[in-house]
């Protein structure tokens, strides 16, 4: 799923030259480098976009292990030993396979199921193998580690996931980008139609944290839980928070549930809305 992977960047340059504007006769402000937050944001964008993808992926099969629609073209994906447990769910994708986001991947996506996905406690542990993406023609060579766990129902009785990556690299032509999340994913719609995804909406909570391609680092904390609707191209509403090397905290606000491109973002005191 992608999740903070919507911070737009032109978004983020937008907002901080506004963040670097005094008002008159006032004491100066000191100066955000706009240059550390857009390469911050932007790198943290697309890691959690790779790693949301092989996600989505692995989600897919180990939903679906018992049917026969598996397999519909590229990728190719092996179920190994038949369907007990714990199961090694492997999605290969050769050389070359477009994917309908038209990503073109490469290498493989290794899930490792201890038990049915829908049971509690079971763990999906997925590890890309060889795996790259190429993304408007950047070539990403994917290394990390994601871990699924079903937590059960919380007392609303919905469905309750953790996800976990560590160790997460993406090696390009401009350098390496090193990224970790740790989240709670709610599923509050949808989880009693399992195998329609079009219909499920999640409350995500959580925090992610890297270091950019230029070798400076970031933090974003989900401040207030992000509403993901399948069905709606934006976040819907919930708020974050970026902190970057030689910045303030910048505060992006998502709305109040409207499937909209409004976000209204704070730095320094100053409000201002953003068109996704």
């Amino acid at each position: 799923m992608k999740i903070l992977g919507v911070i737009a960047v032109a978004a983020i340059g937008l907002m901080l030259d506004s963040c670097k504007k005094d008002e008159v006769g006032t004491t100066p402000v000191p100066k955000p480098n706009p240059q550390t937050a857009i390469k911050s944001a932007s790198d943290n964008a697309i890691a959690e976009s790779v790693f949301g993808s092989i996600f989505k992926q692995a989600d897919n099969a180990a939903r679906n292990v018992n049917s026969k629609d598996l397999n519909t073209g590229c990728p190719t994906i092996t179920i190994n030993p038949g369907l007990s447990f714990p199961m090694t769910i492997t999605i290969d994708f050769g050389t070359s396979c477009t994917g309908n986001d038209g990503r073109i991947r490469s290498g493989k996506i290794i899930g490792v199921l201890s038990a049915p996905y829908i049971d509690s406690a079971s763990v999906l542990t997925i590890t890309p193998d060889s795996y790259h993406e190429i993304i408007n023609g950047t070539d990403y060579a994917v290394q990390g580690t994601e871990v699924i766990t079903n937590l059960g129902h919380n007392q609303l009785g919905h469905p309750v996931f953790s996800a976990v990556t560590t160790n997460g690299v993406l090696t390009f032509s401009s350098g390496s980008i090193y990224w970790a999340s740790t989240r709670q994913n709610e599923w509050i719609q949808g989880y009693d139609t399992w195998f329609n995804v079009l219909d499920d909406i999640y409350l995500v909570t959580g925090s992610a944290n890297g270091t950019n391609s230029n070798g400076e680092t970031f933090q974003i904390d989900i401040t207030a839980p992000l509403k993901v609707d399948l069905t709606c191209p934006y976040i819907e509403s919930g708020t974050l928070a970026i902190t970057t090397q030689a910045n303030p905290v910048i505060t992006v606000d998502y709305g109040n549930g409207a499937c909209d491109n409004i976000v209204v973002v704070t730095c320094y005191g100053y409000t201002f809305t953003i068109y996704m």
